[in-house]
């Protein structure tokens, strides 16, 4: 076991703490579940880290695309490449672009070398749309759009174990007038309203 403590300001001192005469760590990051977790709550380390894991398989692609038939390629894609980015997409999924970005390019890159992509004057001369059809894949934030559907589903259809229905509240059990496109409300959101405006909190 490993202690956190989650604050975007400056770490104070933190108090040593044992458990069974053991010492517990604390840490500034942890990977836990093949999450990187870090105490900011930033996941840039986690995404520079799926960066690194797909790296290679630029190389393997550039040399194996004039030996091997692009279905086997395309396999290997989708068995290899594809895994590392959608674990655990549904949390890191909605990290700020400067991070999801540079994964974005480098999956463009790992196509293009896949597909022989040439380059004229420094530019592919394959416009990314036409990339991804060929591969009949998705982009990266398209990815993270359906595994948050279907999210989104199992919670609608309590799929999921009790813990995860906090997520989806009906406005209607904390008010009766009409408000736009707001069926359901974020807990930690609505709540952290309440708080500020004196009412009681529901969870």
């Amino acid at each position: 076991s490993k202690l956190m403590f989650f604050d975007s300001r400056p770490i104070p001192l933190l108090p040593v703490q044992f458990f069974n005469n053991h010492e517990i760590e604390w840490v500034k990051e942890f990977k836990y579940l093949g999450l990187l977790i870090t105490n900011k709550m930033s996941f840039a380390l986690h995404i520079n880290n799926i960066i690194s894991k797909i790296s290679r398989f630029n190389g393997i692609f550039y040399n194996l695309r004039t030996v091997v038939p692009f279905s086997i390629l395309k396999m290997l894609f989708f068995s290899f490449v594809l895994p590392h980015i959608l674990l655990h997409i549904e949390i890191w999924g909605a990290a700020p672009v400067v991070h999801t970005g540079k994964l974005h390019i480098k999956i463009n890159k790992l196509i293009r070398s896949l597909l022989g992509v040439r380059y004229v004057e420094g530019r592919p001369t394959v416009d990314t749309k036409s990339m991804y059809q060929l591969m009949g894949a998705l982009k990266l934030e398209n990815l993270f759009k359906v595994r948050m559907f279907r999210l989104l589903a199992l919670l609608l259809n309590g799929s999921n174990p009790d813990l995860f229905q906090m997520l989806l509240r009906p406005y209607e059990i904390t008010h009766s007038y009409h408000t736009r496109n707001t069926t359901f409300r974020h807990p930690l959101l609505v709540n952290e309203i309440q708080r500020r405006a004196g009412v009681k909190q529901l969870f």
